[in-house]
């Protein structure tokens, strides 16, 4: 019917998103919202019309603009079970208000305060990466670049962080053999019986590199500074890579120079 062309043709169409909006809300109109009451709303949406990672943006967002009003939503998301949204949510209440971000921290399992003294405050000046700050990284890498936030969210939940200071050697063999590593902090040298075969900067991405059929127990990464890198199982980034088509051609491009 022509009424409903008038509603699927700007869905088709290849224009822009606010075109499509202006078009539809003829049929559907919507009140227009501010900025900041748009976050709250996105932090306060259900899941079954949202994502874990565009409910964390809008928190890590509403402590980057310290907005005050909001922080009763965010004092409630300390108990998120999700550890990327609490800890978001903890980052960005700290921001706002210390005073009440250390009253309300203690409310919340031990566990859960460790983690936040070691990415938030740390007495000693040294912080770990929040889990927003390791997808935001992951995510400019080149070989995640076109991939989705929500995606690199489920890379970061199975990462292992390895501290090596500097002169320090890691061996890639054994168990460290069946995961690849993301540099992101740090420089080192990969050696192979004694030949250096590349060095690793921050930002690059250790792959299938580890693995060209010689000794393994000769496959040595030796940091020429303090360095964090990032350790991924292979069967779960694996498993990753087989719920998205994007995800799984930008590493297989990525592996093989295509």
């Amino acid at each position: 019917s022509e009424d409903l062309k008038q509603k699927i043709i700007p869905l088709l169409d290849e224009i822009p998103e606010a075109e499509k909006a202006k078009k539809l809300e003829v049929f559907y109109p919507r009140e227009p919202l501010a900025n900041t009451t748009v976050l709250k709303s996105l932090i306060n949406r259900d899941f079954n019309q949202t994502n874990r990672w565009s409910k964390t943006c809008a928190i890590y967002q509403i402590g980057k603009m310290k907005i005050e009003e909001y922080k009763y939503d965010l004092i409630s998301n300390l108990f998120n079970p999700d550890q990327l949204v609490s800890e978001t949510a903890a980052s960005a209440l700290y921001q706002i208000n210390p005073d009440l971000y250390f009253e309300n921290v203690k409310r919340i399992d031990s566990k859960s305060q460790m983690n936040f003294e070691e990415s938030i405050h740390s007495k000693s000046g040294k912080l770990r990466p929040l889990r927003f700050e390791k997808v935001t990284f992951i995510k400019g890498m080149d070989i995640f670049s076109n991939t989705p936030g929500r995606m690199l969210a489920g890379v970061v939940d199975n990462l292992e962080e390895i501290v090596i200071p500097e002169g320090v050697t890691y061996s890639l063999s054994g168990e460290n053999h069946d995961s690849f590593y993301i540099i992101y902090k740090g420089e080192l040298k990969f050696y192979n019986k004694g030949s250096l075969l590349k060095e690793i900067m921050e930002g690059d991405f250790l792959s299938e590199l580890v693995d060209d059929g010689s000794d393994l127990e000769s496959n040595l990464l030796i940091a020429q500074t303090d360095s964090l890198i990032f350790k991924i199982n292979k069967d779960n980034f694996y498993e990753i890579l087989s719920d998205n088509f994007l995800f799984a051609n930008n590493v297989i491009n990525h592996l093989y120079g295509s």
